[in-house]
């Protein structure tokens, strides 16, 4: 059988448990005080490294750069030197 609670005493209940267990309601409050603090201070030093990247790069006189895939190593190694012979 289900007991039925009415909202002023279902708040009723809820403070005295918090004034009942002040040492828990602190600890509670304060991990996730920090955890709260923890995630700004990352969240804040992202965007400062981010923005500092792009200062850079824009003070080297562009606003963008282009990575290009420039084929492989292989062919820039083999200049100047005899090929390879393959042993089959």
């Amino acid at each position: 059988m289900a007991v039925k609670m009415s909202y002023v005493e279902n708040v009723k209940l809820a403070l005295q448990s918090i004034v009942g267990n002040k040492l828990r309601t602190f600890l509670t409050a304060l991990i996730i005080a920090i955890g709260m603090m923890a995630l700004i201070g990352v969240l804040t030093s992202i965007d400062a490294m981010k923005n500092s990247l792009t200062d850079s790069f824009s003070s080297m006189g562009s606003n963008s750069f282009n990575i290009r895939n420039r084929g492989s190593m292989f062919a820039s190694e083999m200049r100047g030197r005899a090929p390879k012979s393959s042993l089959i």
